[in-house]
């Protein structure tokens, strides 16, 4: 029996020398990145032993840390506040507790890079109105961020409605530093007034992030601009009447502008056929000179504040004066000052005569007059039997009265006979006529 109780005595101090031996404590992260003022978390694990352990986090020699662990193969965690003059080197030591023969014993090191506080960045900058649909720009100096923080510092946009908040977020918003400052770039997709932060993130192994003030003024964000269908003022016309297109302009940012208007005939006309009060816009021209009914298709193109443009057209039907189609006048070279006075379309030569009546009549709407150069035109009244030198009526435009370079154009008009004083020519459009008419 005593041979027995040495036995087993034997036995229960090489159990516990074995048990002894086989305790460790581990710790993790092996390696963390920090910024001053946030806190470093340990997980920490004990194997082995008996239990309850104490575990300490330990820093240049001194205890920053302290847990309890219950039994072997259990784990808590051990957390410090960085500052400026922490320890870079953190270990844990573990002590068995329920074994008065076993000894502390520690883990490996874990190392702690410490960087500066993130900084915040400024208040953000911005324009005061935009469009939607249009790409709108919020900037803030970062003078406070660049180069602290822990690796590639990424910034972000965020949103509300209101000054004070709550904030969203822009997934399609694009940040991008240069410099002291940070542009964050996105396209506004809805109308509305708008106040916006700027935030910083950085790449710490708990990552840290910051965020600016919001604006201090909104962005107010104007609805596409849009303009109405031009209504002409009757659904038709004849050639050389006056017409008069009208149309409301919509969204956008005022004041706004004409960019031009192009007749399907005529090509581009002068924008200052256009006018535009408040949001109105109207148009008023004469229509061109047609041998048959047509379809003229009117195209205006408007522009707001912004820079942003709108177009939309219309359809006006034109028709000719009277008179059907013929062969016209087709050239003659006087050599003194001669009256022409194209009668109608069904008359293939010239009329010639320097005492026209009142009761002459003149229609040629599908003529126009080639000027050569260095040509005098003197234009005169069917209402007066005699010549009156340099009248401008009837002549359109008025001020090409003589060719300053060779086939200068400009439109016979209806009630006007054209002296041409050296050499001339008059002839008549090939196909449709496109004109511009004052």
């Amino acid at each position: 029996m005593a041979y027995s109780g040495v036995l087993i005595a034997i036995l229960a101090l090489a159990l516990a020398f074995c048990t002894a031996g086989a305790q460790s404590v581990s710790i993790t992260p092996v390696n963390t990145v920090l910024d001053v003022g946030q806190y470093v978390v340990y997980g920490v694990t004990v194997n082995g032993g008996t239990g309850p352990f104490t575990v300490q986090l330990m820093g240049s020699g001194t205890v920053l840390a302290t847990a309890t662990i219950s039994s072997p193969g259990g784990s808590t965690t051990l957390s410090y506040l960085t500052t400026g003059t922490s320890p870079n080197t953190f270990n844990v030591i573990a002590t068995d507790n329920g074994n008065s023969t076993s000894t502390p014993f520690s883990s490996a090191s874990s190392t702690l890079t410490i960087n500066p506080a993130l900084g915040t960045p400024d208040v953000p900058a911005m324009t005061s109105v935009a469009d939607a649909g249009q790409s709108v720009t919020v900037s803030s100096g970062i003078s406070n961020v660049n180069g602290t923080g822990s690796g590639t510092i990424a910034y972000g946009l965020l949103y509300s409605t209101s000054e004070s908040g709550p904030f969203t977020g822009i997934a399609g918003a694009s940040c991008s530093p240069s410099g002291g400052n940070v542009f964050c770039s996105f396209t506004a997709n809805a109308a509305g007034n708008f106040y916006y932060e700027i935030n910083a993130t950085d790449q710490a192994t708990i990552p840290e992030t910051t965020t600016s003030q919001p604006t201090t003024g909104y962005l107010m964000i104007n609805p596409e601009l849009f303009m109405s269908i031009p209504l002409p003022s009757a659904t038709g016309g004849t050639y050389g009447n006056p017409e008069t297109l009208s149309a409301v302009i919509t969204g956008g940012t005022a004041p706004y502008t004409v960019n031009g208007i192009k007749g399907a005939v005529e090509g581009q006309m002068p924008a200052s056929d256009c006018s535009i009060s408040g949001a109105s816009l109207s148009c008023s021209f004469l229509l061109p000179a047609v041998e048959a009914t047509i379809g003229d298709m009117y195209t205006i193109t408007i522009q707001d504040a912004k820079g942003e443009q709108y177009a939309n057209n219309t359809n006006v039907t034109v028709s000719p004066m009277g008179g059907s189609s013929g062969t016209g006048v087709s050239s003659t070279t006087p050599t003194s000052t001669t009256t022409i006075a194209p009668t109608n379309l069904t008359n293939s030569t010239n009329s010639t005569s320097t005492n026209l009546n009142a009761t002459t009549t003149i229609a040629a709407p599908g003529f126009k007059l080639a000027i050569p150069q260095n040509t005098t035109v003197v234009v005169e009244n069917l209402t007066n039997s005699t010549n009156s030198t340099n009248s401008t009526s009837g002549l359109q435009p008025s001020s090409a009265l003589s060719g300053t370079s060779p086939a200068v154009v400009i439109p016979v008009s209806i009630g006007a006979i054209i002296a041409i004083v050296a050499g001339y020519m008059l002839t008549r459009n090939s196909g449709r006529p496109r004109r511009r008419h004052r």
